[in-house]
């Protein structure tokens, strides 16, 4: 395909907003850009300027070679230079500020994010999971994720611990390079070598993170056909959030969200209930690790019920009145399932976990409609206008 063929007008204007944007944050003209109204995020610059070199040669490389890649007609090339990208962009984009090692560590691990902290203070997972509302009551102390989150990560992180705790050299070889790092930190260098090797699952999210190039252009090919999913992939890598909040989770979601909807669409568009099922059962998963995710709900009914539209209007025979319905059920049977399993074993409905985290939102100072702006504004700052 040809290059100006391809970058469509309205790509120039979204690269262009997207400058403006930029140069407003950075020179801090409108600090109301960076939030207001009890909460404002932090501006602060590079201390030595030299660490921009990486990022700033990092990302004119990216978009030459992707560029270069998009004229091939195998998109094989283009997939390796986009997960390529989602792995080194986030580290060149993190170096700006600190060591690699010692920031991907050092926040995994940090009281603040809280969730490998909560896991290695685990020492009956059972008794926990019936006791989460006094759990996170606890962890609220030094951490306001884990108050306002269910399960799922805590469990995670537990789980890595206990597979690498009879595997000592493995542990020992993990923790080599981690122990230095923190080694003021006496509360964290009493852990267990399992313990501190398994922030190595957190310290790697953007490998697993780059992942999601794979299932974005299937999803974008079958939508909308190659050309769309080619751009897709050629922009993930430069997502503002992706690149910034590594080695959080949030930059991990969108993978498995985005096989929850590849499954769904095609369990819809080949009246598959399996494969609905199947996306109510990751959607399951999802929301055991973060209520934060429960909105894609809301996106699978949307999706169904467009689904139905089309199958009506292009169908000679319309799909049954009660063709949403039953789809409806199949996921919310799928969407059922990671939670009944927590009944069995906890005794706890969401709807009782949602209620012990409300108080830490609610406990949130801030007015309730500038914010309905505001969060809007963070959207497009952190997603990136694309």
């Amino acid at each position: 395909m040809k290059l100006r063929q391809s970058f469509s007008r309205p790509g120039f204007w979204i690269v262009g907003l997207s400058l403006l944007w930029a140069g407003l944050l950075v020179s801090n003209i409108v600090p109301e850009l960076r939030g207001s109204h009890g909460w404002q995020w932090p501006i602060d610059f590079v201390h030595d300027p030299r660490r921009l070199l990486l990022i700033t040669l990092g990302v004119i490389a990216y978009i030459g070679v992707a560029f270069r890649l998009l004229q091939n007609r195998s998109a094989a090339g283009l997939l390796l230079w986009a997960m390529a990208g989602s792995i080194g962009l986030p580290l060149a984009a993190a170096y700006v500020r600190d060591d690699l090692l010692f920031r991907f560590f050092s926040i995994t691990v940090s009281g603040v994010t809280g969730w490998h902290r909560a896991a290695a203070s685990i020492q009956d997972l059972g008794a926990t999971l019936r006791d989460w509302p006094a759990f996170i009551a606890v962890t609220s102390e030094y951490s306001s994720h884990v108050a306002l989150s269910p399960p799922g990560l805590v469990v995670i992180y537990y789980a890595a611990n206990a597979f690498l705790t009879p595997l000592t050299p493995l542990a020992d070889w993990l923790v080599a390079p981690l122990r230095l790092l923190q080694c003021h930190d006496m509360a964290l260098m009493a852990n267990s070598n399992a313990r501190l090797a398994s922030a190595w699952l957190g310290m790697l999210t953007p490998v697993w993170g780059s992942l999601t190039i794979l299932i974005l252009y299937r999803l974008g090919r079958s939508m909308f056909g190659p050309d769309t999913a080619r751009w897709a992939v050629i922009w993930w890598p430069l997502v503002p959030s992706f690149l910034i909040f590594a080695p959080l989770p949030y930059t991990l979601y969108p993978l498995p969200a985005l096989i929850m909807i590849d499954l769904l669409l095609v369990g819809l568009r080949r009246n598959r209930p399996a494969r609905v099922l199947l996306a109510g059962m990751v959607m399951s998963a999802l929301t055991f690790v973060s209520f934060a995710l429960m909105p894609l709900i809301l996106l699978a009914g949307l999706l169904t019920l467009g689904i139905y539209w089309i199958n009506i209007r292009r169908s000679e025979t319309a799909s049954p009145w009660h063709w949403p319905l039953q789809m409806g059920l199949w996921y919310g049977l799928g969407l059922s399932t990671v939670w009944l399993i927590y009944y069995a074993v906890a005794g706890l409905s969401p709807w009782a976990l949602m209620l012990a985290a409300s108080p830490g939102h609610l406990a949130l100072d801030r007015p309730y409609w500038p914010w309905l702006v505001l969060h809007a504004n963070d959207f497009f700052m952190f997603t990136g206008w694309p």
